[in-house]
This record gives C-alpha cells, structure tokens and sequence, in this order.
C-alpha cells in the first residue's frame, strides 16, 4: 500500500496568519511577512531509523515546534512499522531572502538523504 503525504490543516493559536503544507506539496509560501508562521507536515516512520532533520535554515525563520503526530490505532500503543507525521512550525522573524531545507535520514547515514523538503521565499517587513 502505497502511503500519500496529507497536507495537514490545524488551526494555529497565533495572531499572525499560519499556513500548512505536506512534503509533496511544492506550494511552499512563496512570500510570508514578518510574524507569520507555517506548518510543514512531513511522513516519518521512527521503526526505520528516519528522521526529518534540518540541513539548512537562514536566521530569519525560527522553528516553533516539532513534533511527532501519531497515526490514530484502537489502542493506546503505538503501532510498529506504521507511519506518522513529523510537525514543524516555523516563524518568519526578519524581512529578507528565507531557506530552509529539511532532509530525512538515518543518523548513522547523515550523507545518505532519502527525502527532502525545501522551501525558499522572501519575508515582507
């Protein structure tokens, strides 16, 4: 069975405008302005030994939180082997050119890269 990266919608509890996108989704927010946050819903599976990671990421942009979503199950044990969603918020801190580069390895393979996600956009003040 083949499993879909979702774009995950959740309401952030910020002022400033949040938008969420999946690994697949090349609708990375092409401008954000300062104090604007967004969430990247990346498929991870810890039994394998990957893990998303930053590569890469300007000073502008902040990561507010990551954090591991677990697929929903009929118990309160985590499954084996099935896939959950890793969550990162990011926040856009200071007007300029913003990167981030998100790569899912192993860690005793940081040079091996499965997968990666990367987003470039301008920051408005």
């Amino acid at each position: 069975m083949k499993f879909v990266n979702r774009l995950a919608v959740l309401t952030l509890a910020t002022v400033a405008a949040s938008q969420a996108y999946a690994a697949d989704d090349a609708k990375c927010p092409q401008t954000m302005k300062v104090g604007d946050t967004f969430e990247v819903s990346l498929e991870t599976n810890a039994s394998t030994g990957f893990q998303w990671q930053i590569h890469e990421k300007t000073d502008n942009v902040t990561v507010v939180s990551n954090r591991i979503q677990s697929s929903p199950s009929d118990s309160n044990m985590p499954l084996v082997g099935v896939p959950n969603q890793q969550l990162w918020v990011f926040k856009a801190d200071a007007a300029g050119h913003a990167k981030i580069q998100l790569v899912y390895v192993r860690s005793w393979e940081a040079d091996q890269v499965a997968k990666q996600w990367v987003c470039q956009n301008t920051i408005t003040g």
